[in-house]
């Protein structure tokens, strides 16, 4: 296993990994929330399955749009040291929003199964993602409907 997870050194304290359905939601080792399972008890529960869907989506499609602008270097092993992979990726960020700031911008490829098991009228659907724009750091510059 991982030094980081056992010795749970990620997220930093008071932060948490959104993980889908697959996973199990832990508090330890390390912080990782998962939706709660469908069909919900309350209203609280469907409210912050909604809020983690939001979240997931942002994410997914960040990595997508990563992805897409960056193949060459995300859709390989990358070639360098792993002490130096936080570079490359902060370096490829910050290139990726300079390129959005300056107009250029980049749908990513929608991979099949990123939202498996929901469905397409629920926020966290592939046809909800696909229609919000949105750059690594979250900010949305797209319309957030689900149709």
């Amino acid at each position: 296993m991982s030094s980081i997870y056992v010795n749970q050194l990620y997220p930093p304290h008071g932060w948490c990994i959104l993980g889908d359905g697959g996973y199990p939601c832990l508090a330890a080792p390390i912080s990782l929330r998962t939706p709660y399972r469908e069909p919900v008890q309350n209203p609280v529960q469907a409210r912050y399955n909604r809020h983690h869907a939001k979240a997931r989506c942002v994410v997914e499609r960040a990595i997508g749009m990563m992805k897409t602008r960056w193949h060459s270097i995300f859709l390989k092993a990358m070639e360098v040291k792993a002490t130096l992979v936080p570079a490359v990726v902060s370096t490829c960020t910050f290139l990726h929003n300079l390129s959005i700031s300056n107009g250029d911008l980049v749908e990513p490829e929608v991979e099949e199964g990123a939202f498996h098991g929901e469905a397409d009228d629920h926020p966290g659907s592939r046809t909800f993602c696909r229609t919000m724009t949105t750059d690594v750091n979250g900010t949305s510059g797209g319309k957030k409907n689900n149709k």
